[in-house]
């Protein structure tokens, strides 16, 4: 029965009644595939940021206080995750947990994307088949997939860009496309600043169109007030000086870790290969060095690919909109964190939506729909099997299960002092221990780095103890490790004040917990060497 089902669906008749379905009918037939698939395989990796990010949503959810986790870089992420889970909590009883609720906002923001991204492509390809396959190219690429269903800022910054985008370069210059480009164009600034780029891409393209300077002036002016006017609010309501704040960011010391924490890399040839490498593998997860090579290969030919069509004029003007969307973005993450493929998703869907449209001006349509097909379907198999899929399985995340495994063996009013810095330690459980373990973490790097002594920690630990709060150093600390050594080279110190302040607490035996990884509790302190226990 099943079998004669299958291949009744297989039949001439059903696809020829597939092609009469209109080209909206099509699309959102994939759309509605795709998001299933993105709900189905949503990640249980749970990755740093995204923990970070939940994290500060869980605090102000459990305060019901937004003040403290308004961040001024991502201004509109927060308040907007705040209102909708308590919305939807007050209206259906919703209590899901915070990372979750931030997939959801990033997959359907990521829905969202696509759904301009088709818009855009219907525009300028006349041939419906490309637009749909183009979205499924899309949405299958590493670097869209992986944030449309991660618990990050990006989708819903990167929908206002597309957005934006299909207003200004592809509507007709009316007043009220010009107001609400640069509406939707401030609003993705809110969600990630660097965003702002986008501005040199509307510079450029006004250049090129020999905008006259009233619409020079309109835009500008416009999305001027509807990026000035938050800041301001949320100037006022910090009380403290925006301008310095953002500076700070750029520029200045980590409001965390105390110590400055330099992004930029400097314009260089190895940034730029870097820049290259990383856009490569937001189109292909680079399982290995062979999807490296494969991936700047394909970045290539895409490339070549679109400038073998500038002879037609038409095509050129095309091509050129989506180039001057590109370029801030390429510049300006050549030199600024450029390895990191979170900020290759404002080139990686433009450059995806370039190599669909050359591939449907090519002369032979066949040829050309033949290898969009099979570079959809290489592009999702690779990156379904090579990253989504091992994401959903929670064994493969060990820094979370170390932490649910310090939560499964210690109190709930447990501190955990790890040494979060080096590249050996558990960097992650400066967030797993707090979110997943649901336990004080006392980070040594941050501690030192905001300023802290050996004889001030000491204190504070003898303070604590005193509470009757149970204190627990994870192995990496407990003794001098390659970490330690690394956290004290960062901040100068020497490894004898280190071992004379391991040396005056006294640990309990060894509580064993994943990977070898063990905890000690601190039972009690020692009084320096040379000193009396005796005070008479």
């Amino acid at each position: 029965m099943k079998l004669h089902l299958f291949t009744k669906i297989l039949t001439i008749d059903n696809w020829k009644s597939m092609m009469k379905l209109s080209d909206k009918a099509i699309f959102w037939m994939a759309l509605l595939i795709i998001g299933l698939l993105y709900f189905i395989y949503l990640p249980v990796s749970y990755d740093f940021d995204g923990t970070v990010f939940s994290h500060f949503l869980r605090y102000a959810l459990l305060e019901n206080n937004l003040s403290p986790v308004i961040q001024s870089h991502h201004l509109f992420y927060f308040p907007l995750n705040f209102i909708i889970y308590k919305i939807l909590n007050q209206l259906t009883g919703y209590q899901v947990l915070e990372y979750f609720h931030l997939q959801l906002f990033s997959l359907v923001f990521g829905l969202l994307t696509l759904m301009m991204s088709f818009r855009i492509m219907k525009k300028i390809i006349p041939d419906r088949f490309f637009s749909v396959l183009g979205v499924c190219l899309i949405a299958g690429s590493h670097g869209f997939w992986s944030y449309a269903v991660e618990a990050e800022v990006h989708m819903a910054g990167l929908f206002f860009v597309v957005a934006g985008i299909y207003v200004l370069f592809f509507k007709s210059p009316a007043l009220k496309n010009t107001i609400l480009s640069a509406l939707l164009l401030s609003m993705a600034s809110g969600f990630h600043l660097t965003n702002g780029l986008i501005c040199f891409s509307v510079l450029i393209y006004f250049i090129y169109e020999r905008r006259t300077l009233v619409s020079w002036i309109q835009f500008f002016v416009f999305y001027g007030i509807f990026f000035t006017v938050p800041y301001l609010i949320y100037s006022l309501f910090i009380h403290h000086n925006l301008v310095k704040h953002l500076l700070n960011i750029l520029f200045g010391i980590n409001m965390f870790s105390g110590y400055r924490i330099n992004r930029w890399e400097g314009l260089s040839i190895n940034g730029v290969f870097n820049s290259v490498k990383a856009l490569g593998a937001s189109m292909l997860v680079p399982v290995s060095d062979v999807f490296v090579i494969i991936s700047i290969g394909l970045l290539a030919g895409i490339i070549l690919m679109a400038f073998a069509l500038r002879h037609k004029s038409g095509n050129r003007q095309i091509m050129l909109k989506i180039i001057f969307w590109i370029i801030p973005y390429f510049l300006f993450f050549c030199f600024w964190e450029s390895q990191n493929i979170e900020f290759k998703l404002n080139m990686v869907v433009p450059i995806l939506i370039l190599f669909v449209f050359s591939l449907s001006g090519l002369r032979r349509r066949k040829l050309g729909k033949g290898i969009l097909i099979g570079v959809s379907l290489f592009l999702f198999l690779v990156n379904f099997f090579g990253n989504i899929k091992p994401r959903n399985d929670i064994t493969v995340n060990k820094n979370y299960l170390l932490a649910r495994a310090i939560g499964d063996n210690t109190a709930k009013n447990s501190s955990v002092f790890i040494a979060g810095s080096g590249s050996n330690s558990y960097n992650y459980g400066k967030i797993y221990i707090p979110y997943f373990a649901l336990r004080n973490v006392v980070i040594l790097d941050w501690k030192l780095g905001k300023g802290s002594t050996f004889d001030l920690l000491k204190q504070e630990l003898d303070a604590g103890l005193n509470r009757g709060e149970p204190v627990y150093f994870l192995s990496e600390i407990t003794s001098m490790t390659g970490m330690v050594r690394e956290v004290l080279k960062k901040h100068g110190l020497s490894p004898l004040a280190f071992n004379k302040f391991i040396d005056q607490i006294e640990f309990s035996e060894p509580i064993p917990l994943i990977n070898n990884y063990y905890l000690k509790q601190v039972l009690a302190l020692k009084p320096p060497s040379g000193v009396s226990h005796n005070p008479d």
